[in-house]
């Protein structure tokens, strides 16, 4: 959610500070809703919040109430259209040393998986100093990195499948 910004960062924190106090009076057990964090600076007054579709429309009205984005929704087909058993995937022929080589930065990659090994060359972590913030191996658990790995790969990976054939 933004605000309309007035220059003056008191009463921007007082308008975030009406708009929790109304939130937490709304809110019930089975639909929670608060403002999660806000951020006052200069020139802008954001918060990401927490609410029901009704009280979305109703903060909408209000005269502070710049806008309001909603959780963006993928664009893309979700992993589990895309289940292929592995015995329907083709042989991955590694691609030729002369090929140039693709780096990834993410949060991890599933190094095993039946398309990615064959044409992986290495997956390491480089943790914080002092690892408190990355405490996990190279291996995906997320799915996230493995996914752009393939895509990286294999572009279209859509068409890939559809065609059966993954070449890089």
């Amino acid at each position: 959610m933004e605000l309309w910004e007035t220059g003056e960062r008191k009463e921007m924190k007082a308008s975030l500070e009406h708009i929790a106090e109304t939130l937490e009076y709304l809110s019930s057990d089975t639909a929670p809703m608060r403002i999660s964090n806000s951020y006052v600076g200069d020139y802008l007054c954001i918060a990401r919040i927490k609410v029901t579709h009704e009280v979305l429309e109703s903060l909408l009205e209000l005269e502070p109430v710049k806008e309001i984005d909603c959780r963006p929704q993928p664009a893309f087909d979700r992993t589990a259209d895309y289940n292929l058993p592995t015995s329907r995937l083709p042989e991955v022929i590694s691609p030729p040393e002369e090929n140039s080589g693709i780096l990834v930065i993410d949060s991890a990659v599933q190094r095993d998986h039946p398309l990615i090994a064959p044409v992986l060359t290495e997956a390491d972590v480089f943790p914080d100093p002092g690892q408190e913030l990355i405490k996990r191996g190279a291996d995906d658990v997320h799915g996230h990195g493995t996914s752009f790995a393939g895509i990286a790969i294999y572009r279209d990976f859509e068409n890939s499948i559809e065609k059966l054939s993954f070449d890089q």
